[in-house]
């Protein structure tokens, strides 16, 4: 830690006795920390405070070898009387030292919710081993000195809470303040603005140093970490403090090109765009549920209590026909009761988080279903029955600029090129906008696509466009050997299934299959080790085969 801090608490000879005795280093006029390093991160390990007026340790959570001794504390106490300071946030009055510029990109102003009180400057520096990171505060004496503020550190960006409710919680200042003063232009733009963008303060390791209060019962809170194994870890953490529905932003898809150490102060990685044009991933796509999911209370006697917070019952439901447990903001995200705890085991006090919400009738539905025609309907009533939509439209959605561009052409001369007869080019045309563009149209005809030359953009129509413009979550890509198979999942909560090579001319069974999936309006689920329950049938079948004989047919 920098050498700097808490210089006063060092003058007296009594404090620097006894911190040394214990290794803590000073970080404020009244405040000291026994660090632990952790994958090269400082970890605040025990935190020594003294009381402002006298000087007296608070030993109620220091093991009795980090305690002062009775003597230590007495000749503490005696020493601190009439030779320190308080913590005066500076209110306006008189001018700030000339080297405190608002303009200066190494300093980081937190000032308090209403913009009245500067709680504190964090400047950066950059030395031998890299940047690093003091905190100035102003006394009573009306001296700045390079200390922590008493009690918990605060957040960067309060202001921006008078006008907005959701917040980003970035991992430092400097990220928070990027976001809140640069995304014109940022791929997430509409996601990222009209939202406070604040930035914790005291590393990774760290969240009980951060006052939490101002945020802890925002509208939603999106936590953003650095893209590094002890910024994830962190997140857990920092949920367990918030009383509102969270989420976590994960930049971990090495594919993807996002760098180790990764914040949204970077540019994004070159490999996530073409031609000057983002593809990478949706905002959605790295999005993770992050809401801590409980709480405790402790009786008089008996054991400790474990209740579900009320943030957290918005955020799931028990699906009990199917024993499911599906996230209602993402609703492709479903799992058995197995699962769910252990996805459920860093953000809960409970190992069995899904009894707690199987207790909660708030939380439950009866039965699954699926209906692309309004994919904002989460509950729905399909067969007299309670059901969640499990339909999420694409993430992929119309650019105006390029319709106003029409440079549609490239896409013509494409199907043109794979069906060079024009009736069959343009019934494929008017097959695949409706497939795109009218999710509440099933069309009850299917696909097969048939041609002894291999690479003629068969695969690519059905994957690399199809696929991707009525969303991943909505496809599947059976093999023959799924289709056969006396289990469907392929077929059920989807709207398109690509079947890549389909070579089935020796029997009627195949045909039999997909004719029941092209026709029927309902389909009976058969998943392994969950019970057989209906669910609308939505499906539309594209296959490919590069033999004459792939399917046996009625002439």
């Amino acid at each position: 830690m920098p050498h700097e801090r808490g210089s006063e608490l060092l003058k007296l000879k009594p404090v620097m006795r006894y911190l040394d005795r214990i290794q803590a280093d000073p970080v404020s006029m009244n405040k000291a920390i026994v660090w632990q390093d952790k994958d090269r991160y400082p970890k605040a390990l025990h935190t020594i405070k003294f009381d402002p007026a006298t000087g007296e340790v608070d030993k109620t959570y220091l093991k009795k070898g980090i305690a002062p001794k009775k003597r230590e504390q007495e000749d503490i106490k005696a020493a601190w009387r009439d030779n320190m300071p308080t913590y005066a946030p500076w209110e306006g009055v008189g001018k700030l030292p000339h080297w405190m510029d608002e303009e200066n990109n190494d300093l980081f102003f937190y000032w308090d919710q209403g913009k009245s009180k500067l709680l504190m400057v964090q400047q950066r520096k950059y030395g031998t081993e890299g940047k690093y990171f003091i905190i100035w505060t102003r006394w009573s004496d009306g001296e700045w000195r390079v200390a922590e503020p008493p009690g918990q550190l605060p957040l960067w960006g309060l202001p921006q809470l008078q006008e907005n409710e959701v917040v980003f919680l970035h991992e430092g200042a400097g990220a928070a303040r990027h976001c809140a003063n640069n995304l014109e232009g940022h791929p997430w733009q509409d996601e990222l603005e009209n939202a406070a963008h604040i930035g914790w303060t005291g590393g990774a390791p760290n969240p009980s140093r951060t006052d939490w209060g101002p945020i802890k019962d925002a509208a939603r809170v999106y936590i953003v970490p650095d893209n590094d194994r002890v910024g994830q870890a962190a997140v857990p953490e920092v949920a367990k403090q918030l009383r509102c529905p969270t989420f976590a932003l994960q930049f971990n898809s090495s594919d993807q090109g996002w760098p180790v150490g990764f914040d949204m102060a970077d540019t994004f990685p070159p490999a996530l765009f073409r031609k000057g044009k983002y593809v990478g991933p949706t905002f959605k796509d790295v999005l993770m549920p992050a809401t801590w999911m409980t709480y405790t209370v402790i009786p008089k006697r008996g054991a400790p209590q474990i209740f579900l917070r009320e943030s957290a019952k918005s955020m799931w439901t028990y699906v009990s026909e199917v024993g499911i447990f599906a996230n209602n903001h993402r609703r492709h995200m479903r799992y058995k009761r197995q699962l769910f705890n252990a996805l459920m085991a860093p953000y809960s006090h409970s190992r069995n988080t899904a009894n707690l919400i199987e207790q909660n009738q708030s939380m439950a539905c009866e039965s699954m279903a699926y209906d692309p025609s309004d994919s904002n309907l989460h509950i729905l009533n399909y067969n007299n029955k309670q059901s969640l939509n499990t339909y999420e439209p694409s993430r992929i959605s119309p650019d105006p600029d390029y319709y106003k561009a029409k440079d549609w052409q490239p896409f013509l001369d494409f199907m043109g090129y794979l069906f060079p007869h024009e009736d069959e080019c343009k019934e494929m045309l008017r097959w695949c906008a409706t497939l795109i563009a009218k999710p509440e149209v099933r069309m009850k005809y299917a696909v097969l696509l048939i041609s002894r030359t291999q690479g003629i953009g068969k695969t690519t129509l059905g994957e690399r466009i199809l696929a991707p413009l009525v969303g991943f979550n909505n496809c599947s890509f059976p093999s023959e050997a799924s289709i056969m198979s006396n289990f469907n999942t392929w077929a059920a909560h989807k709207r398109l299934a690509v079947v890549n090579e389909i070579y089935t001319g020796h029997s009627w069974k195949p045909y039999q299959i997909l004719k029941a999936v092209i026709t029927d309006t309902q389909l009976r689920v058969n998943e392994k080790n969950v019970p057989e329950y209906d669910v609308q049938n939505w499906l539309h079948i594209f296959a490919c085969s590069n033999d004459f004989k792939a399917m046996k047919v009625d002439n």
